[in-house]
């Protein structure tokens, strides 16, 4: 499950992510989604010749990840990442 930094700051933002599974983009069928948003540059770097991302747009918005970091890093990123999506065109 997610780290208790994580589900406390999430939670101060709105957000539930109590029950959230951390998943490779390798047992993720892409083909299911009509948008694919990368916030990371490690993931984002080769995605396309690595993945085969369907019918997908994709869209990047690369935010720090706060791993390891304390609940305000990880308040910090859910608003960075909610900044970032308001700028891309969906």
């Amino acid at each position: 499950g997610a780290k208790i930094e994580a589900i406390i700051g999430m939670g101060n933002l709105g957000y539930s992510v109590e029950d959230h599974v951390r998943r490779s983009i390798s047992e993720v069928n892409l083909d299911d989604f009509e948008f694919i948003v990368l916030l990371d540059e490690d993931i984002g770097t080769g995605f396309e010749e690595n993945y085969q991302a369907g019918k997908a747009k994709i869209l990047t918005a690369f935010v720090p990840d706060p791993y390891g970091d304390d609940v305000n890093r990880y308040m910090k990123c859910a608003e960075n990442i909610e900044h970032a999506l308001r700028k891309l065109s969906f």
